[in-house]
């Protein structure tokens, strides 16, 4: 008999809860199983009542089988998740054009130029030679700003949908958007061609976001996203995104009164995002460990004042996918990239559309996450897989997620909701 490795447990008043990032069971002990628990089966000493031991065998905290390995389980999802073929997962930015000018933004050095019908059906050629495979297409429109090009999605969505019927493949599709061109006759063309789901940003109250996020012509944008999300809240699953710097951290509470005022809180959901100095000239910014101390914060109040977060907190940002091999991010140029942030940087393309072929020859193929021992015995490594695997790869200091940091919390935010 053994004790599962990848264990957090934390005491609350007089209860001892247990969250097990392997296999994601909750658990909440009375005092005199916590003490148990605490001081002797943490220790691997199995001296206690059977019932006791049945019931965490039950629910995986021990395992019988001394032999069982988590990580050979782990390894085995992780060669499954990278090999799976029967969802093909694009991302195609049609622009790098915006008509924002973001300050942070960090594609503002990137050539400007609009996907073409050629690219388009490059990539419509590319899912058909995969159609033996695949049993779901799911689609994020990408930019620049995306909606400049809707009626590039529109000529997509009329050409791949007969295809995909003819093979009864489900398709899917998101679009990543500053929301400013989401008027009421574009709401109808995204409704047609099946987008189902909304992210906009929107970075706190309107006197801090209007001096973030303006107009290329420095024209200020909140009142117009706003009414766009009111016109678009029972048509889509929207969730609101926030980049969160010191000044919307303090400002935070005014923003949700803000949500609640305009009857926006059933109807969205809101994540907040690390905010990245990307030009070094802001010192509104927090650093990654700043940010960190107050991200839980944050989602406590989000979540105590009934708003909906998008992602369920206890397993943080997930694993990346940038690994898997049916997940490309395909350019307006028609160049195809693991992760958005490498748009634009050729050295970092791993081929092109129109003749993609062999993923098996790229970095990405070969990366390797349990190679490194001291992530693999990480209590929350079944959560991040070591995080962001293209900086695993660049860089040798580890790049740990927030969830390594603020999980105990979270079982604090848990624990409100089952007492």
């Amino acid at each position: 008999m053994k004790l599962s490795k990848y264990l957090i447990y934390k005491w609350i008043k007089n209860s001892l809860i247990i969250y097990n990032t392997f296999n994601k069971s909750i658990l909440l002990l009375n005092k005199k199983n916590g003490d148990l628990f605490v001081n002797k089966i943490i220790k691997e000493d199995f001296n206690v009542p059977k019932d006791i031991i049945n019931f965490l065998i039950r629910e995986g905290i021990i395992y019988e089988d001394d032999n069982f390995s988590e990580i050979d389980i782990l390894k085995s999802i992780d060669y499954e998740n990278r090999n799976k073929i029967e969802e093909l997962y694009l991302t195609i930015a049609l622009t790098t054009k915006c008509n924002f000018s973001c300050i942070y933004c960090y594609e503002k050095e990137i050539k400007k130029e609009d996907i073409t019908k050629n690219v388009i059906d490059k990539i419509i050629d590319y899912i058909y030679d995969n159609m033996k495979d695949i049993q779901k297409l799911k689609i994020t429109w990408y930019g620049g700003e995306p909606l400049l090009k809707i009626q590039e999605m529109e000529y997509f969505f009329h050409k791949i949908i007969p295809l995909l019927n003819e093979k009864k493949i489900i398709y899917e599709s998101s679009i990543i958007t500053n929301g400013y061109l989401l008027n009421k006759k574009i709401i109808e063309k995204l409704k047609e061609i099946k987008v189902t789901h909304l992210q906009i940003t929107v970075d706190g109250i309107k006197e801090l976001h209007d001096v973030r996020r303006f107009l290329a012509n420095k024209k200020r944008t909140f009142d117009i996203i706003m009414k766009n999300i009111k016109y678009a809240k029972r048509e889509f699953n929207i969730a609101l995104r926030i980049n969160l710097d010191k000044k919307i951290y303090e400002n935070f509470d005014e923003f949700l009164n803000y949500l609640e005022e305009k009857n926006l809180k059933k109807y969205i959901s809101i994540y907040i995002s690390f905010a990245k100095d990307y030009f070094g000239n802001n010192i509104h910014y927090f650093n990654k460990l700043e940010y960190y101390r107050v991200e839980s914060e944050i989602i406590e109040k989000i979540i105590n004042r009934d708003f909906k977060y998008a992602y369920d907190i206890l397993s943080g940002s997930g694993v990346c996918p940038a690994p898997y091999k049916k997940n490309l991010i395909i350019s307006s140029d028609g160049n195809i990239y693991k992760c958005p942030l490498h748009i634009g940087n050729i050295n970092e393309a791993i081929g092109e559309i129109k003749s993609f072929k062999n993923y098996e020859n790229t970095k990405w193929y070969f990366y390797d996450p349990f190679k490194d021992e001291e992530c693999v015995n990480c209590e929350v490594f079944p959560l991040c897989i070591t995080g962001c695997p293209d900086k695993k790869m660049k860089e040798s200091e580890r790049n740990c997620p927030s969830i390594k940091y603020n999980i105990k919390k979270y079982l604090e935010i848990i624990y409100k909701g089952m007492v």
